[in-house]
C-alpha cells in the first residue's frame, strides 16, 4: 500500500565516487505510483562528493518491488547524472535496498523515518 513507501528514507549509495548520502522524500498513491525527490549529498567518508536533487517517479509493486526512475533536475551539479533505484522493501526492518542500474556494481541502501 502507499503508506509504506510515503515519506522520508535516508541512508546512501556506492557508486565509484564512494558513498554518497541519500534521502528519498516519497509519496505514493493507490494506484501504485510513486512519486518524490532523491537528494544526494556528501559523507565524512567522501567529502568531496556533491551535493543534487532531482525528481523519482516509479511504481511499487505489491510484492515489495519498487522500482523508481530518474527524472528531472531540481539542483544540478555540473557533471553529475540522475539515477535510478531498482530494488524491494523489507516489511520487518523497514529499509529499500537494491541497485542503481547506472551505475556499474552500485547498491544502495535507505531506512524509513519514523518520525514525519
Amino acid at each position: 500500500s502507499a503508506e509504506k513507501i510515503t515519506g522520508k528514507w535516508t541512508g546512501n549509495y556506492k557508486c565509484s565516487q564512494g558513498i554518497t548520502g541519500v534521502t528519498l522524500e516519497l509519496l505514493g498513491s493507490k494506484d501504485g505510483s510513486v512519486e518524490g525527490t532523491f537528494l544526494f549529498y556528501p559523507t565524512p567518508s567522501n567529502p568531496g562528493a556533491a551535493t543534487g536533487k532531482f525528481i523519482v517517479r516509479g511504481i511499487f509493486f505489491s510484492d515489495g518491488r519498487l522500482e523508481l526512475g530518474r527524472g528531472a533536475w531540481i539542483e544540478y551539479p555540473e557533471g553529475y547524472i540522475s539515477v535510478s533505484l531498482r530494488g524491494k522493501i523489507d516489511p520487518a526492518t523497514g529499509q529499500y535496498s537494491g541497485v542503481v542500474p547506472e551505475c556499474f556494481n552500485s547498491t544502495f541502501l535507505v531506512t524509513k523515518s519514523h518520525s514525519q
